[in-house]
């Protein structure tokens, strides 16, 4: 979201409105994105606490983007699209709700899920990041209501030619220390390519609930002089630009930031082929690899086999920030323009969006 409210700002008037507190803000914005806080991320906003505090949310949010006077309310987060949706038929506007992971297989709670069936038909697009997702976007109303369009690079990530051919014999993974980020298939398949190459470390960024576990898995599996968790990073463009390889074990994503990142890098990737994401993003043996998700015997044949082989490594990294391109912040935001104009016209230079 900061990555586009900050591209299109450069024409557009463009207000950021979050239900949470300013405080808990980690991407920087343009000074010339309008930001509202509405700070109203109580711990009863993860469940339905009772009809007045949804009307509630509901109130202030119509409020909040009725007083921006945007053409188009663009919405992301299942929940949040859910008030979003309501809150612009509310006021008249269209509002094109994002799905951001793979929601058949995070289903909401059951009072939420019916409220997602009203909240979607009144939306005027579902955007989803994979194809992959677009038969289940389609239940709400059709598939001509259903776009993909993908997360974009943030501008530093820009491909811009050759990368080091000097890297570090560093692993990295990124991502939230979570069940469903899979790092601990990756510290286990780690254990067991790192005995032939001792010199290789592993590096997971990102905090969790997980952090904890993976310390212990790491010394059970006696790997821990080789593993770091340093936690949250905000120059994850360094890191990189200086891995030998990056990993993505996950058992399901949305659209993988991290992976695209890594690719635009120039650095070798290996994903799990999870549900939505890496399979559309990556083509087995030409610029990534793809593994079986859930299987530690080849993600450790994988490894073994990219560690041995530096040249590989450099040739899928190459062809890796060919493919990323797609994903520059230019060529992902048409998408979004062709699809606003899909809606209604005139949504050109000048005009706003919340």
């Amino acid at each position: 979201m900061a990555t586009l409210c900050n591209h299109w700002a450069e024409d557009r008037d463009v207000t950021l409105i979050t239900l949470d507190s300013r405080q808990a803000d980690f991407y920087a914005l343009d000074a010339r994105v309008d930001r509202i806080s509405l700070d109203l991320l109580d711990a009863a906003v993860s469940r339905l606490a009772g009809l007045p505090a949804l009307l509630k949310r509901v109130a202030r949010l119509s409020l909040a983007i009725e007083s921006s006077k945007p053409d188009v309310v663009v919405s992301f987060m299942d929940k949040t699209n859910i008030l979003a949706a309501f809150a612009g038929s509310r006021v008249g506007i269209p509002v094109f709700v994002c799905e951001r992971a793979h929601a058949p297989s995070q289903p909401l709670p059951f009072p939420w899920s019916i409220l997602r069936h009203f909240a979607y038909r009144q939306a005027a697009r579902i955007v989803v990041q994979s194809k992959e997702l677009v038969q289940w976007a389609s239940g709400f109303g059709g598939r001509e209501k259903v776009v993909v369009i993908p997360n974009p690079l943030a501008p530093q990530f820009a491909v811009s030619g050759p990368t080091a051919s000097i890297r570090d014999d560093t692993i990295v993974g990124v991502g939230r220390l979570s069940h469903e980020k899979g790092f601990d298939l990756l510290v286990r398949a780690f254990a067991r390519a790192r005995p032939a190459h001792p010199a290789w470390r592993l590096v997971i960024y990102g905090e969790g609930p997980e952090r904890e576990a993976l310390q212990r898995l790491a010394r059970s599996l006696a790997v821990e002089g080789s593993f770091e968790l340093p936690g949250v990073t905000q120059n994850i463009c360094a890191v990189f630009s200086a891995a030998g390889l990056f990993v993505l074990p996950s058992r399901r994503e949305g659209f993988p930031n991290a992976l695209v990142e890594a690719m635009a890098s120039g650095c070798a990737v290996i994903a799990a082929d999870c549900l939505t994401g890496p399979r559309e993003i990556i083509t087995d043996g030409e610029d990534g690899v793809l593994v079986a998700a859930n299987d530690v015997d080849a993600l450790a044949l994988s490894l073994t086999r990219l560690m041995t082989q530096p040249a590989l490594r450099t040739h899928l990294g190459a062809a890796a920030q060919t493919g990323a391109e797609k994903y520059e912040l230019g060529r992902v935001a048409k998408l979004w323009d062709s699809t606003f104009l899909s809606v209604a016209s005139g949504l050109g230079n000048g005009h706003s969006l919340a």
